[in-house]
């Protein structure tokens, strides 16, 4: 391999370096073409080659799997799939699953659009109404879900404009928390309703709005889509 180097450095020289004409360039191939022999011999000696026979039988045995190939069953289609009686069995569990919680479905999307209403309602008093003053992170209020994730809800302290202090536990928690004990925010209020209040964030305090706007929408319509399944499906079983 070092001869091989050192072979392959002072070929590349004399390229570089000398003056090239079309003999130079027959020579030089022809001198790479037996370099790439000698390795090949390195790598795959003579002695140990496959011998012709074995070359045959791996031939043979590759023929014989594709052939096998060929005369396999040809794959189902999926409209193929679906005219099987396991598959609608199986349709026919889920469109019932489907039905019998499509009236919890619908609940919990109008719960959820209401609670958005309730959401924009507020933001827009707050916005049209309400004042601002600047307020201050005192700590962060730990709630944990019921499947073990932490949400953090910053604690805000503001004197309103008649120098009360008071205290409120923002609406918006996050994870990681959004905010830092001790860090400055604008307070959104209304005045005479200390309950009334929020971290003005812009554009951001649309957002839980948003969110509740398209889980509710979202899950509304899949029980709507239920409820219609009831009353418009012909059993699969009487088809057949």
């Amino acid at each position: 391999m070092l001869l091989l180097g050192a072979g392959v450095a002072l070929f590349w020289v004399g390229v570089t370096a000398w003056r090239t004409g079309p003999m130079t360039w027959v020579v030089a191939s022809l001198a790479v073409v037996h370099l790439l022999q000698k390795v090949r011999g390195i790598i795959a000696p003579k002695d140990k080659a496959l011998p012709r026979s074995l070359w045959r039988e791996l031939l043979a045995q590759m023929r014989d799997a594709g052939a096998q190939a060929r005369n396999a069953p040809p794959v189902q289609r999926l409209e193929e799939l679906t005219r099987l009686p396991e598959y609608r069995d199986k349709q026919i569990r889920q469109r019932a699953q489907l039905r019998r919680l499509a009236p919890f479905l619908v609940l919990a999307g109008i719960g959820l659009l209401a609670l958005g209403v309730h959401q924009s309602r507020l933001l827009m008093r707050l916005q049209s109404s309400g004042m601002r003053a600047p307020g201050t992170v005192t700590s962060l209020i730990s709630s944990r879900s019921s499947n073990g994730g932490v949400t953090y809800y910053p604690r805000v302290s503001y004197t309103d404009g008649q120098g009360r202090k008071v205290d409120f536990k923002d609406s918006t928690g996050t994870n990681p928390p959004m905010y830092h004990v001790g860090e400055a925010v604008i307070v959104l209020y209304l005045p005479g309703e200390t309950g009334r209040a929020a971290i003005d964030r812009g554009l951001w305090n649309w957002l839980p709005s948003a969110i509740l706007y398209v889980l509710g929408g979202a899950v509304f319509a899949g029980g709507l889509a239920g409820l219609r399944s009831r009353s418009a499906e012909v059993p699969l079983a009487a088809q057949s």
